[in-house]
């Protein structure tokens, strides 16, 4: 960590002991779910979980090769039964999917079992991190970005549903997770 690991520690260990669930990250791809997931894990001690990575795992194959063999379908119900897995394994940091909370059993999974979080970034940001991605299957093909933002339309509802949302301040992972843990510390106390 930079200069900020050692704010981040200090927030994370006034945080760590009062957790009781897992910390369930949200939001679009690129939001710096994965990264930012892997900052408060460590920061908190506790494991960090990426459900994509974890279904790769599971399957042996790459998302967007599950999605050209088997459809988002099939896709959303592996997603649905690992975070539902995730979530009974304790409290730990998870990074979902961008799309899990468009199905209804994986978002009412996450509300009562998760404090969730939505890392919350502008299209084009967002678009800029991911334009060159070779394994987003929701945004090749034509008009990359317009599909990305109809995409945000589509979920910006299912997103402000969650615990905690948070504001990208834009100056890189490290500055998100310590905005994560500070805005996490309130709704604690609350």
């Amino acid at each position: 960590m930079t200069d900020l690991g050692p704010k981040i520690t200090d927030i994370a260990r006034r945080v760590e002991p009062r957790l009781g669930k897992p910390l369930v990250l949200v939001g679009m791809m690129g939001s710096g779910k994965s990264h930012v997931g892997a900052i408060i894990a460590k920061a908190l001690g506790l494991a960090h979980r990426d459900s994509d990575h974890l279904i790769e795992r599971a399957e042996g194959r790459k998302i967007a090769d599950i999605f050209t063999a088997n459809g988002e379908a099939y896709f959303r119900a592996a997603e649905r039964d690992m975070i539902k897995r995730l979530l009974a394994e304790g409290v730990s940091v998870i990074s979902t999917g961008g799309g899990c909370l468009t199905v209804p059993e994986t978002a009412l999974a996450i509300r009562e079992g998760g404090i969730s979080v939505w890392l919350r970034a502008p299209v084009e940001v967002l678009y800029d991190r991911v334009k060159h991605a070779t394994h987003r299957p929701l945004i090749h093909g034509e008009n990359p970005r317009e599909r990305l933002a109809a995409l945000l339309v589509e979920r910006e509802p299912l997103y402000r549903g969650a615990d905690i949302v948070v504001d990208d301040p834009l100056e890189g992972p490290e500055v998100l997770a310590l905005s994560t843990l500070r805005l996490l510390e309130g709704y604690l106390k609350t």
